[in-house]
């Protein structure tokens, strides 16, 4: 046993759950180890949020992250919080369990702007720019490429950047090429 100071967790291998870190100062037994236990449990759906401000703040803290699947609304606040000694990862996790597509998820911005996002995709780890839309790095491991959609939603033009954009094929909401 350890007197322990410090408690934060984060997905330090990105694998989609949650690890933690233990941070030991032991005065009384001369120990001041720190301890890491990875989550090797079994992986189910799950989604990473890193919410980025621009107008704001550059952590996003304050941010509210609301994931809609099936009728339900999971919501994740981007925040300072942790315990003494330590700052737990200032990203939005959501374990989604069996669901396999989520209906839509929202980001309320400290200064309080709003920005929704459709066809967002699970299993994955994410970045939401304040203003400047999604960005995805690596779906499903299938593309290493980046693409970045400004504005998303779009109304009236769609603008995207990135590698290999020249294979990039656009959807609507049912599926259907444009």
């Amino acid at each position: 046993t350890y007197v322990s100071r410090a408690l934060a967790y984060c997905d330090y291998d990105l694998d989609g759950d949650l690890d933690v870190l233990v941070g030991i100062t032991d005065s009384i037994n001369g120990v001041s180890n720190s301890f890491l236990y990875r989550n090797d449990s079994p992986i189910q759906n799950w989604l990473e949020v890193q919410a980025t401000g621009s107008a704001t703040n550059m952590n996003g803290i304050g941010a509210k992250v609301m994931v809609y699947v099936d009728g339900r609304t999971l919501l994740r606040e981007i925040g300072g919080e942790s315990s003494f000694n330590s700052q737990h990862w200032l990203v939005a996790h959501f374990g989604l369990g069996s669901y396999t597509e989520i209906d839509s998820m929202d980001v309320v911005w400290p200064g309080g702007f709003l920005e929704r996002f459709h066809s967002v995709p699970i299993n994955q780890f994410i970045e939401v720019i304040e203003d400047q839309g999604l960005l995805i790095t690596g779906i499903e491991n299938e593309h290493p490429e980046s693409i970045q959609v400004h504005p998303n939603p779009f109304h009236e033009a769609l603008h995207v950047v990135g590698e290999g954009i020249d294979q990039v094929q656009l959807f609507d909401a049912k599926g259907i090429l444009i």
